[in-house]
Order: C-alpha cells, then sequence, then structure tokens
C-alpha cells in the first residue's frame, strides 16, 4: 500500500519479482501471479535485474551500491544477500542471457563483466564506455549510446550500437592464434562455454581440421 510504496519491478520467463520501500521483494509466479516467497533485505531497492535461471537478483540501492540476492538460499539464512565490493554509482546491471552466473554493470563511465564463483566475484578490468547496456550473450556485451540517438532520432547512426567482447573471448582467439588448436580445445573444454566451442570449431574448418571442428 502507499504506506510501503513500490520502488523497483522485473520479470523473467518464470516469474516477477517486486521491490518495495522498506526493503521487501516480493517473488510472484507467472502466469498466474501467486505470491511465491518474500524476503527482506536491509536496503532500498532502486532497481531489480534478475537472472536467467531466475537463482539470483541483481539489486541496486539508492547509492548506487550493488548487491546480490540468492533466490534459492534457505529461509533465514544471512548469507542470502552478497554486496558486491566497492561498487558505487551503478546504473545499470545486465545478467547474460546464458550463463547465470555472469553480468555485466554500468559505474560512471566503466563497463565492467563479473563471474560469480564458489570463491567469490571474478571481475574484467573495466571498459570505458557510457552506454546503455541491451543485451550479453555469447561473450558479448551489446549497449546503445542513448544520447547519440536522441541526437539523430530520425536518422540514428549504426555507431549508436555498440559491442565489447569479454576477456574470455578474446583469449581464447588470441590461444587459438598463438598457441594453436589443441592447446585451445583443451582450455575450452575446461571452461565448457558454448559460444569457445563454436570459435573453436569455426577456427578449425578454417584450418581444415576436421577432427577438431567434430569435437
Amino acid at each position: 500500500g502507499a504506506a510501503d510504496p513500490i520502488t523497483s519491478v522485473c520479470a523473467s520467463e518464470t516469474n516477477v519479482f517486486v521491490g518495495k520501500q522498506s526493503g521487501a521483494i516480493l517473488r510472484f509466479s507467472l502466469p498466474h501471479l501467486g505470491l511465491e516467497r518474500q524476503y527482506t533485505v536491509r536496503l532500498r531497492p532502486h532497481t531489480l535485474h534478475v537472472n536467467c535461471t531466475s537463482s539470483r537478483l541483481a539489486i541496486v540501492d539508492i547509492t548506487g551500491s550493488l548487491y546480490i540476492l540468492e533466490l534459492d538460499a534457505e529461509d533465514g539464512k544471512e548469507e542470502l544477500l552478497v554486496h558486491i565490493e566497492k561498487k558505487k554509482d551503478v546504473w545499470d546491471v545486465k545478467w547474460a542471457e546464458d550463463d547465470a552466473d555472469s553480468f555485466a554493470i554500468m559505474e560512471k563511465t566503466r563497463l565492467t563483466v563479473h563471474k560469480l564463483t564458489p570463491e567469490g566475484v571474478e571481475s574484467e578490468d573495466p571498459i570505458p564506455s557510457s552506454a546503455y547496456i541491451s543485451r550479453f550473450k555469447d561473450l558479448v556485451v551489446t549497449g546503445v549510446l542513448v544520447d547519440e540517438i536522441l541526437a539523430k532520432p530520425e536518422q540514428p547512426d549504426r555507431d549508436a550500437i555498440v559491442t565489447y567482447e569479454t576477456s574470455l573471448l578474446k583469449e581464447t582467439r588470441e590461444t587459438i592464434e598463438s598457441v594453436g588448436l589443441t592447446e585451445a580445445t583443451q582450455q575450452v573444454e575446461q571452461i565448457g562455454n558454448k559460444m569457445l566451442f563454436r570459435l573453436v570449431a569455426e577456427a578449425a574448418l578454417e584450418a581444415l581440421d576436421f577432427e577438431v571442428a567434430e569435437r
């Protein structure tokens, strides 16, 4: 009600999440909008962002700090909420469409890709950017320079759409070129990412290495 207004909403294919000023976060099922669960966080959610499996929620509070809420953790566990340290002035978050552990954020004029691991958060080097993140898939972040589009809305420039490859994608390409397919294939098999398998397979076909391409 008016005593505890809604501050943020987001949705996945299976759920809708509603953040309230008090720190209550309500999880509703789709399509029937039945209340499945309520979480309580000690902050005021400004924006909510759910990952591709509805297992984690990124929360940006009114100060621009970033938190990750583990949605499937047991009730009453304090470690439900993880603060992503030293992240201030976060204004955009996008989870990968094909990886429940990876997300990209905009912080001031920097884009950073992060991956949640059992050991903690792995962060790539920040990239200078002021784009709004429209998509994160296949280890590539796509951004939109909204100011450039608004400057020429009738004839938007193609350069207003920008793409950034993650370090993992760049490094795998460099490994293929510098060390060769065999070592690159071994690395990719350890990581197990579909986009990297595709990259190795395409390089193998170009090199007419059909044995590696089949793998």
